[in-house]
């Protein structure tokens, strides 16, 4: 998934999970993911904060201005390749399980 809000990479995702993590709606998703840690990271924010910064905005604009209150860097110093970075993640997956299989 390519998502991206004013320039920010993957937070629409992001945002999405945090309020089904904390909706109880979660399902078979996982938050924080390797992709959210990586997001949550670039912004310099923890998952329990970004959690509480989303519980209490209406709307992901609202989300955003509330995280760029607190000084999240600029759209361009958090950028990353959210469905590169993914992609990557799951070649890496496949080879161990390859390797161990072959072991």
């Amino acid at each position: 998934m390519d998502a991206t809000l004013q320039g920010y990479a993957w937070l629409p995702r992001i945002i999405d999970k945090a309020r089904a993590a904390r909706a109880g709606t979660l399902g078979s998703y996982v938050h924080p993911c390797p992709v959210d840690r990586q997001c949550l990271g670039l912004l310099g924010i923890d998952a329990r904060t970004f959690g509480d910064v989303v519980e209490r905005c209406a709307g992901d604009d609202e989300v955003l201005d509330a995280l760029r209150a607190i000084g999240i860097p600029s759209a361009q110093d958090a950028w990353f390749d959210a469905p590169a970075y993914e992609a990557e993640l799951m070649a890496r997956m496949r080879r161990g399980r390859a390797s161990a299989e072959a072991a």
